[in-house]
């Protein structure tokens, strides 16, 4: 059996995640793609019938320590969801079907004149 890559299981969904590493390691990078992932199982959730209310980008908790890193991963955030939304891939990821669901669906949001905007 393999074991998962550290990228890899921040990138699980399944389960709540702690992620403590020195500075430079990709904190930020992760958390930023956790995120985008975290969106695409509520977008999957959501295809297959579940109530949309029930899956709400305000139940999703990222907590960082400094001002620097929260405005870093809240810009990283939102270029990824409007990248996703827009129907393309996010450059480390091409071609891995990384949030297939947000991408190709765009869940009916840009439909809705839902775009992300950046606070």
């Amino acid at each position: 059996m393999t074991q998962a890559t550290p990228l890899e299981r921040a990138l699980n969904c399944d389960k709540s995640v702690f992620i403590q590493a020195c500075a430079g390691a990709g904190k930020t990078f992760a958390l930023t793609k956790r995120y985008a992932a975290i969106l695409d199982d509520f977008a999957k959730a959501i295809e297959n019938g579940a109530d949309p209310g029930s899956y709400d980008h305000k139940q999703i908790l990222v907590i960082t320590f400094t001002k620097k890193a929260t405005g870093e991963m809240n810009r990283r955030i939102y270029e990824d969801v409007n990248t996703l939304l827009s129907g393309n891939e996010i450059n480390e990821f091409k071609g891995t079907g990384f949030c297939n669901v947000l991408r190709t669906s765009k869940n009916k949001m840009a439909a809705r004149g839902k775009t992300v905007k950046h606070p």
